[in-house]
């Protein structure tokens, strides 16, 4: 039984990949992963979530049990699959996967198939399987109104809503066979409930959200699926408190669907127990919960792991204009590459690097960006948006850490001061706006920018504290890339997992 996971980021209850997939073999002859089991467990009430920021989280994709990167010959038979983000199963483009006799549920789309565009035959096949959605739970709306968009506007054949997803491709392509299946699909207002987010924001419902179930099951049927499959309710024995158990006269079994021994999955009674019965977790996803949910943060990267950048002391020759030509880029002693990817492999897009000095008063940072075309920076937007450097740091020297400190600064001479990411209190965002001097001058291949940041506006004192925990991260939109010094895995500010700033003597 597997609950309340997905709690940091992007997952699977269960999940498999392979890692010789993408991009995609061709010929792919056996498979190079395949022939797994999967039967019997109950994954639920997990949807995936991020810490944004601290203290702040949001969705991010979630699947019962993925497939991933074209894991293929895999059976998916007997599960419980109910409350999750993105729904049940999904196939990352996989070959010959058989998806069985499974109830899923109270999510959203319940069985996808992600492959890349094309005509492929991928031979999966999806029988007499339970999919329902008796209820639309707002906190899972979000998600799945930008999904369909993104479904049905890159695959016309989605026009007709089909009950179970698939996408990026032809229906043909993603699915061999799918029959038996028994469907308890949401109607009337309820589908309006599943396509606005709570709060009155009108997102996407897809072309197909006003045609009646019965349509959208014969045209599944016209392209030659669900000839077998029928609408209705699967009555079991008490589905508000997880008994998923069918009673005898549940149309399921007229589809050849096997009961699934429930008492049989998660935790039983033991000796070696500390305690029995085992109490159940709230369900935090409900509507009277608060995203307030315990999230234990990563321990820091090993020091050994974590890169230094040193800031020498002197700041004599330093100007804030922009032009950063009297700073010292042929020490590679004083500068360092930003080469990564946010997830921390390195890139081949275009590199950034950065100085650092100091002295009594305030912090210098210089950052020179390559770009693959300075004509075309974009300076319109949020961060994200356009080009911008995010600057990241924190004390960590007391027995209390000191506020993640955070500046973004823009091609077009415009900074901000932690007011993105909501990294900082908000007055140690005002306070440190209010100091800090910003410049930047677009050249030829680059741009560059400079900083001079007060200490009085941080809160450290440099005679005291020696290193700070450091990152730094350039947004690049013409090659719609992110170049990081050291990536997290997540954000840039995750600074326990980035690098140092080390203040010399």
């Amino acid at each position: 039984e597997i609950h309340h996971t997905g709690l940091v980021g992007l997952s699977g209850g269960i999940y498999a990949y392979d890692a010789t997939g993408w991009p995609k073999p061709v010929p792919r002859d056996p498979p190079t992963v395949g022939g797994t089991i999967i039967r019997f467990n109950k994954v639920s009430d997990s949807v995936g979530h991020a810490m944004l920021s601290p203290g702040q989280f949001g969705p991010y994709p979630y699947q019962a049990i993925w497939l991933d990167d074209y894991v293929s010959t895999t059976t998916i038979y007997g599960n419980i699959l109910v409350r999750n983000l993105r729904g049940g199963v999904i196939i990352h483009g996989g070959e010959d996967n058989l998806v069985e006799n499974n109830i899923m549920g109270n999510g959203l789309p319940s069985i996808i198939n992600h492959i890349s565009p094309g005509d492929e035959v991928s031979n999966n096949r999806i029988l007499r399987n339970i999919i329902y959605y008796p209820n639309a739970d707002p906190h899972l709306l979000y998600y799945y109104g930008r999904m369909v968009k993104a479904l049905t506007e890159s695959a016309s054949s989605l026009a007709a809503a089909p009950v179970a997803l698939c996408g990026w491709s032809s229906v043909k392509a993603a699915c061999a066979e799918s029959d038996y299946n028994l469907f308890f699909p949401i109607s009337g207002d309820l589908v309006d409930a599943l396509f606005y987010f709570r709060g009155g924001t009108a997102i996407y419902r897809g072309p197909w959200a006003d045609e009646p179930v019965e349509d959208r099951l014969a045209w599944w049927r016209s392209q030659g699926y669900e000839a077998h499959s029928i609408i209705g309710d699967p009555l079991f024995v008490d589905v508000q408190n997880d008994d998923f158990r069918l009673r005898p006269e549940s149309p399921a079994f007229k589809l050849g669907f096997k009961p699934i021994p429930q008492e049989r999955i998660g935790l039983y009674p033991s000796p070696n127990r500390a305690s029995w019965p085992v109490p159940e977790h709230q369900n935090i996803w409900r509507e009277d919960s608060t995203h307030s949910v315990a999230v234990v943060p990563e321990p820091p990267k090993p020091e050994a792991l974590r890169p230094k950048l040193r800031a020498a002391r002197g700041t004599a020759g330093i100007i804030v204009d922009g032009d950063v030509g009297e700073w010292p880029w042929h020490d590679d002693a004083r500068m360092v590459v930003l080469e990564q990817s946010p997830a921390g492999w390195p890139t081949d897009d275009p590199k950034s690097y950065a100085c650092a000095t100091y002295d009594d008063e305030a912090l210098y940072i210089a950052i020179r960006n390559l770009v693959s075309d300075p004509k075309v920076l974009k300076t319109e937007g949020k961060w994200g948006e356009k080009d911008g450097v995010e600057i990241a740091f924190q004390d960590v020297s007391g027995d209390k850490q000191g506020p993640i400190l955070n500046l973004y600064g823009y091609a077009d001479g415009q900074f901000e001061a932690g007011a993105i990411q909501q990294a900082m209190p908000s007055e140690a965002a005002k306070k440190l706006a209010g100091a800090a001097t910003y410049a930047a001058q677009v050249g030829s291949e680059d741009w560059s920018c400079e900083w001079r940041i007060p200490w009085a506006a941080t809160g450290i004192d440099p005679t005291k504290v020696k290193k700070l925990w450091f990152n730094v991260g350039v947004r690049k939109t013409a090659a719609d890339a992110w170049v990081v010094w050291a990536g997290t895995g997540a954000a840039n500010y995750m600074l326990a997992q980035a690098g140092d700033l080390i203040l010399l003597p």
